[in-house]
């Protein structure tokens, strides 16, 4: 039998909690204290009031509202009238209007070779480093420092390195504290359209305390075939759905469907559970005068978008060294920067730098990503040697 504490006993309590010794007659510490009993779940906050300013507590007895407070607290009924404001883990967005927080499940699919893969893992460091890669006006929130498990499947363990060496943002050293990446090889995790494989990574994102797992690629993940509707639907039921039903949000990286862009590659059951799709596309690639790869922009487009808040597209602007990703809503401009060779360069070169950096050095990276953006083009180890070239002349190490 369940014991109904009723709402007159609930105010004595606050009472007798106000009268204690430890509250000190302070009415800060009398708050705390009613907060951190729940007394503000079953008592008006005027009456709290009320109890402090030792004045009479009049209630009407709503049945109907103490019967629902009652079940509440029987079965973990949650309410919709509580005040956003009051709610500071209300965040709506990992990254905002492309991967909500909460317990979603979403899928990237691209053709081979158009860098899906890395653009999880750039907006992945973005993400735990606080460098919020998009943002809009409005009451949009962001969870920021999210913790992030990413298992891979699909590129070697040197390419995320390389990658991961390319970036130019400050403070990688603190990526590992919220970043969890894993090269999963055979054996490491069992497939995870099976029981087992589910259980595995459950494990480690309650370990990590993760609000994201990425999952690159699907196709490699699981033992069934591709394109039949019961390998995705054990997928679900074991791996994703123990994740999102504990607000884990679960991000598959796929591969295209060769005849149906569309959509991800094999059955098409993938797509009655997902939340969100995005399709990843080349718009176009820009090579510097040496023919090497210099910025490609790509665009995302919805394909399906079951609470209806996200964009019909984001486009992308990925530059190759450093590597990083920006996003819009609008396409970007076209590049108009003309190519200058590193090759007698020099001057133009320390004018820049001395420029933007008349005090000191600068970082390797940094100064090198400066100089991109103000059109010098050519050989990534001739302009790196040019910015170091600089530091040693501000150190007097050439004089």
């Amino acid at each position: 039998m369940i014991t109904t504490v009723t709402y007159d006993e609930h105010v004595a309590q606050l009472q007798r909690l106000r009268d204690d010794p430890a509250i000190e007659d302070n009415e800060t510490y009398f708050r705390q204290a009613a907060w951190y009993f729940e007394f503000d779940k079953f008592v008006h906050d005027d009456d709290i009031q009320r109890v402090w300013d030792r004045q009479p507590v009049e209630h009407t007895v709503d049945e109907e509202a103490e019967e629902a407070y009652e079940l509440q607290a029987e079965f973990g009924f949650v309410r919709v009238d509580f005040d956003e404001d009051e709610d500071p883990q209300n965040q709506e967005w990992l990254v905002n209007k492309l991967i909500p927080a909460g317990g979603y499940y979403g899928n990237w699919s691209a053709t081979e070779g158009l860098g899906k893969s890395g653009l999880a893992q750039d907006l992945s460091v973005q993400m735990v480093l606080g460098l919020i890669p998009f943002t809009l006006s409005g009451d949009d929130s962001v969870l920021l420092n999210p913790r992030v498990l990413c298992l891979d499947y699909e590129n070697p363990r040197g390419t995320y390195e390389r990658r991961a060496r390319m970036m130019p943002y400050e403070g990688l050293r603190d990526v590992h504290k919220h970043l969890f990446y894993a090269r999963v090889n055979t054996g490491d995790i069992r497939p995870l359209d099976t029981y087992e494989g589910g259980q595995d990574v459950l494990r480690r994102a309650l370990r990590c305390e993760a609000d994201l797992v990425i999952i690159d690629t699907k196709t490699s993940s699981v033992e069934g075939r591709n394109n039949q509707d019961s390998t995705e639907y054990d997928f679900y039921r074991s791996t994703v759905r123990p994740l999102t039903e504990r607000g884990v949000t679960v991000l598959v990286i796929d591969h295209s469907n060769p005849s149906d862009l569309k959509r991800p590659g094999g059955s098409k059951a993938k797509t009655q559970k997902l939340d969100f799709l995005w399709t990843l596309e080349r718009v176009k690639e820009h090579r510097n005068a040496d023919g090497e790869l210099d910025v490609t922009d790509l665009v995302l487009t919805l394909r399906k978008d079951r609470a209806n808040r996200m964009p019909a597209k984001m486009y992308i602007r990925r530059t190759s060294n450093p590597y990083h990703h920006e996003l819009s809503l609008k396409p970007f401009k076209p590049l108009t920067t003309t190519p200058v060779h590193t090759d007698g360069a020099g001057d133009r070169v320390t004018d820049l730098l001395k420029a933007k950096y008349p005090n000191g050095k600068v970082g390797i990276n940094e100064g090198y990503a400066y100089l991109k953006d103000h059109g010098i083009r050519g050989d990534t180890s001739k302009l790196k040697t040019l910015v170091r070239t600089f530091n040693e002349a501000q150190s007097g190490l050439n004089e």
